[in-house]
């Protein structure tokens, strides 16, 4: 299980799996930004957004510590229930008041991006 996070809204996106991690990220993602509300052509964008992207270690400290704190958070939320599918707790994870986000949730900051992209 790998925990990704996005630096600008810090909405987590949770990946298993054996095959292409590519093709399951973009499945998550686009999984997740339907659980969270985004509207279809708004979902549509980033995905082919996500066409070709790089995978990085951060050095980010702000970006390291939320994913820390939300790996920690999943970790409970799965003990607590341990059927929860990866995309279910994401989207969880995604309402958690994030003190980098001035504790607006990467839900809510995500969907205000995304409102405000240039199609």
């Amino acid at each position: 299980m790998r925990y990704c996070i996005s630096e600008r809204s810090l909405l987590p996106v949770i990946v298993g799996g054996a095959s292409s991690f590519a093709q399951r990220f973009q499945d998550a993602a686009r999984s997740v930004l339907q659980g969270i509300r985004a509207g279809p052509d708004m979902v549509r964008r980033e995905v082919l957004e996500m066409g070709s992207f790089a995978i990085g270690v951060t050095a980010n400290r702000r970006v390291l510590g939320s994913l820390n704190d939300l790996a920690s958070l999943a970790r409970f939320e799965i003990e607590d229930n341990r059927s929860i599918d990866l995309v279910t707790l994401a989207i969880k994870l995604a309402e958690t008041p994030c003190s980098p986000l001035k504790y607006e949730s990467p839900r809510t900051i995500s969907l205000a991006l995304l409102r405000h992209a240039t199609p």
